[in-house]
């Protein structure tokens, strides 16, 4: 008797044991991982008063909302979060609109460096800008999405490197050297932002370029143009915020007005053009950027550009008969005086020939107008990351006085 009941008795026991581990493992099955709202309100009615707290604070996949008001901080985004700005206030207090970011002019502002992250809704301002170029916003993950901010007077607006599958869109961006900076971003959606005082530059090789989703961008409510593996072009009389031309050839550039950007024509590989009867005035950077061969820049007028025409690699340039007013003036108090006033680097053949400088020596002491201007610029030295060994071209004849556009013509 009593063995039958101890073998029930092992029986019902191992079936319960049993029973029970299926039901535990059914049950861990069944458990999912919850993504929490955090709540963020510079006056304490959230749950943090500090954004960079919260992110602290939360896990992968969580969203944190971040209120009105402004909030000086610089913020490291190290988990896949979503960051989402909601322009009012919450409960007690009187701020209205998207909350502020505020960089107090050093550092990037909001640094992304993990996949998969959202920022949106924010205002964004006052990065690292005179000692250094920092970002608003500077993207250093693959996957993730810019959408709907407003960035001011930063170094660059939003900034990325080589990341992947990039979302940038609906951002509007005021007063920044360059607004939206794509270095060789590959498989990315660059579209629909607004620049003001600023402009765009996407980098990278031709191939790298054409992965990209770039349209419907403006810069001062005009549009941008990309010109890419063109031959045999008149690009002319267009009302552009700035041009891209990139592996192209045989292209003619003139009557364009081109104002308040970055830099107002990109060219990247190409080979004998012309640029001639245009006008750029008050750009951050270049007027021209030019990177080709063979190509000729005549009768155009440059006024308030840092660097006025820029040559930034090729061989055989004629720059001639242009007006230079106002040029080489540069922001970055750190860089030598040397440097700031090159305007070509790694450019070979270089011809210059009866440009106007306003800054000629010629023209403030009378006695030394048989001078040449001196023209600085810069070629890499032995080793391929050096650029310290300053080489000097010349315009053995500058004009004494400014041409009028369209005053000299050359077919």
């Amino acid at each position: 008797m009593n063995k039958k009941v101890i073998i029930i008795s092992l029986i019902t026991i191992f079936l319960l044991s049993s029973f029970s581990n299926i039901t535990l493992s059914k049950t861990h099955v069944d458990v999912k991982i919850t993504s929490d709202i955090l709540i963020v309100d510079n006056e304490g009615d959230g749950d943090y008063k500090k954004i960079s707290t919260a992110i602290k604070n939360a896990k992968p996949g969580d969203t944190i909302e971040v209120y009105s008001g402004r909030y000086k901080e610089h913020l490291e985004i190290n988990k896949q979060i979503i960051l989402k700005g909601i322009p009012a206030e919450l409960d007690n207090g009187c701020n209205s609109g998207p909350p502020i970011i505020d960089g107090s002019n050093y550092g990037d502002v909001v640094l992304i460096q993990s996949e998969g992250c959202e920022i949106s809704g924010f205002k964004v301002v006052n990065s690292g800008r005179k000692f250094s170029m920092k970002s608003g916003i500077k993207i250093k993950a693959n996957n993730c999405k810019v959408t709907g901010n407003i960035l001011k007077n930063n170094y660059m607006g939003i900034s990325s490197g080589k990341q992947v599958n990039c979302t940038v869109i609906n951002n509007t961006v005021y007063n920044d050297v360059f607004g939206i900076y794509m270095g060789k971003t590959i498989n990315s959606n660059i579209s629909n932002n607004t620049l003001f005082n600023t402009g765009f530059i996407v980098g990278g090789p031709f191939e790298n370029v054409l992965t990209n989703t770039i349209k419907g961008n403006l810069v001062n409510n005009k549009p941008i143009y990309f010109f890419l593996n063109e031959t045999d072009l008149f690009i002319s009389n267009i009302d552009a915020g700035q041009i891209f031309i990139n592996h192209c050839c045989n292209l003619t550039v003139e009557n364009l007005t081109i104002k308040d950007t970055s830099i107002g024509i990109v060219v990247s590989y190409s080979s004998n053009l012309k640029f001639r009867n245009n006008t750029l005035e008050n750009i951050h950077r270049g007027g021209i950027s030019l990177h080709g061969d063979n190509c000729q820049v005549y009768n155009n007028t440059f006024k308030n550009c840092s660097y006025g025409c820029y040559l930034e690699g090729g061989i055989g340039f004629y720059v001639h008969h242009n007006n230079f007013i106002k040029c080489f003036k540069h922001d970055q108090p750190v860089i030598s005086y040397i440097k700031k006033h090159q305007t070509f680097m790694e450019s070979k053949n270089i011809r210059y020939d009866s440009n106007y400088w306003d800054n000629w020596i010629g023209l403030k002491i009378p006695c030394l107008k048989f001078l040449p201007k001196i023209i600085p610029g810069f070629r890499k030295a032995w080793h391929k990351d050096l650029n310290i060994f300053p080489i000097f071209e010349f315009d053995r004849y500058p004009a004494s006085e400014p041409y009028f556009l369209n005053s000299y013509t050359n077919n």
